[in-house]
C-alpha cells in the first residue's frame, strides 16, 4: 500500500499533535483557523522534521491517508497509434513558504521515471464525452484552453475528419519532453 506524502490536513496535524504530545503543534488543535492555515502550509514532511518525536512506523504510517489514483486523460488515438497510451501530464511545482514543492504524481513522472520505466496504470472508461457517430455533425468545442489540449485524442479524430481546429490541438504544452516512452503496465479494460 502507498500514502499520501504531500498533501497535509487539519486531522492528520491534530492527530500527530496528540499522538507525539508536540509542543509546538498541540496549542493549534484548538485553534480550527490556525489548524487549517498550518495544514495548509505545511506539508507532512515538514511538520515531521519541524516537530520530532519517536514513532515507529505502524504509528506514522497509522496517520497517512491511502495514496489517491492520480487521474490523467489520454492525449493519443487508438486509431493512430494503436496499442500505445500517451498521456499528457502538467507537472505540478509551487512554492510554500519560500520552498519549492512538487506534486507526488507529476514530478514523479517527469523527474523520477527513467526512459523505459515502467508504471503501473488503470484505464478508466468515460462514457459521458463522445464525438457524434456521423463524422459530418459539426462539432463545436469550448472550455478552457489546458482541458482542448488534454483532448488530443479527439482533436486526432476531427483532423482525420477534416475539421478545422481553432484552438487546444495545435500544440501541446507542458508535456514530458525527457521521457520517449514510459512501459505502462496494468488493465486496459
Amino acid at each position: 500500500m502507498h500514502f499520501e506524502l504531500t498533501v497535509n490536513t487539519a486531522n492528520i496535524v491534530e492527530n500527530y499533535a496528540t499522538l507525539t504530545r508536540s509542543e509546538s503543534l498541540l496549542p493549534l488543535v484548538g485553534d480550527k483557523a490556525k489548524l487549517q492555515h498550518y495544514a495548509a502550509t505545511t506539508p507532512i514532511v515538514d511538520m515531521v522534521r519541524f516537530s520530532p518525536a519517536q514513532l515507529d512506523a505502524d504509528a506514522l504510517i497509522g496517520l497517512l491517508r491511502p495514496l489517491t489514483p492520480r487521474l490523467y486523460s489520454i492525449a493519443s488515438s487508438q486509431a493512430e497509434v494503436e496499442s500505445e497510451v500517451h498521456i499528457t501530464v502538467g507537472v505540478v511545482r509551487y512554492d510554500i513558504e519560500g520552498r519549492a514543492r512538487a506534486g507526488g504524481a507529476s514530478s514523479f513522472l517527469a523527474d523520477r521515471v527513467e526512459e523505459e520505466g515502467e508504471v503501473r496504470v488503470f484505464i478508466e472508461h468515460n462514457d459521458n464525452f463522445r464525438l457524434p457517430a456521423n463524422p459530418e455533425t459539426p462539432v463545436i468545442m469550448i472550455g478552457p484552453v489546458p482541458a482542448l489540449r488534454r483532448s488530443v485524442p479527439l482533436c486526432s479524430s476531427v483532423r482525420r475528419t477534416r475539421h478545422r481546429v481553432k484552438t487546444g490541438c495545435s500544440s501541446v504544452t507542458r508535456t514530458l519532453p525527457k521521457i520517449s516512452s514510459i512501459r505502462l503496465s496494468g488493465s486496459a479494460t
